[in-house]
């Protein structure tokens, strides 16, 4: 199934490649990113820009907006371009063809990210360099990594999910968008809700708790909102219902 997994993911890779990096729009949106966040922050902010994690936030959400782009295609685009039968029609297992799209997405924001910290690193120590690598504190880091990970596949599986059910890539963008957006509110909401004490307990817990425990609380949140979202479109991803739409 391996190699079921490569070709799937071979022929998305090629069809990105041939539908976003040969467009003017396509390079704008690349080199604006990049330029923004791993050349001119790292140069503006000097030395203090290792200090502050928010640029690490931005590393970790900017390419999940780029992964929309491509979750979208993976079935929606398909089915516009009139290639889902074809795709349907073969000889890959529906492991195959779910696994190499949810890869493809996943691997694509998470490369990004990746490029991100090490391009603004490397600027920032080229152009601030003093004797001492700089870069930012490894727990800080890790969790960063991690964190870009399980979002990013998180984002996949959802991403997916839409992408069977709606006719168009604009509509599942749109719908991802609107996803995002509530999953991000949801946390401030219930906040919002919750009761005084409970409140003053949770804001108490958090001032007085290792940072490190509080960071492996909200990875393992993730990684269970992961596995969740990646049994769903398990569930909802049937071959023969697809082809008879």
């Amino acid at each position: 199934m391996i190699d079921d997994i490569r070709t799937v993911m071979w022929k998305d890779v090629k069809e990105i490649v041939t539908a976003q990096g040969t467009t003017i729009g396509g390079i704008f949106r690349y080199l604006l990113a990049f330029g923004l966040l791993s050349i001119y922050f790292p140069l503006s902010l000097g030395r203090s820009f290792i200090g502050s994690s928010t640029f690490l936030i931005f590393y970790i959400c900017i390419p999940i907006f780029f992964g929309m782009i491509i979750v979208s295609d993976s079935f929606a685009g398909e089915r516009e371009r009139h290639t889902l039968e074809t795709l349907l029609a073969s000889r890959l297992s529906d492991c195959a063809i779910l696994f190499g799209k949810l890869l493809v997405s996943i691997l694509y924001s998470f490369v990004m990210t990746l490029i991100f910290i090490v391009l603004g690193l490397f600027v920032v120590n080229i152009a601030y360099w003093n004797g001492q690598l700089l870069t930012f504190p490894l727990p800080v880091l890790a969790f960063a990594v991690i964190m870009a990970l399980l979002l990013d596949t998180l984002f996949a599986a959802v991403g997916v999910l839409i992408s069977l059910r709606v006719p168009t890539m604009r509509q599942c963008g749109e719908t991802l968008f609107a996803v995002i957006f509530a999953l991000a509110a949801i946390p401030f909401a219930l906040y919002l809700i919750l009761p005084n004490g409970l409140k003053n307990s949770l804001l108490n817990w958090l001032s007085t708790t290792d940072p490190a425990i509080v960071g492996l609380v909200i990875l393992a949140v993730l990684a269970v909102a992961c596995l969740v979202a990646l049994s769903i479109a398990m569930l909802n991803f049937r071959r023969s219902k697809l082809i008879l739409e």
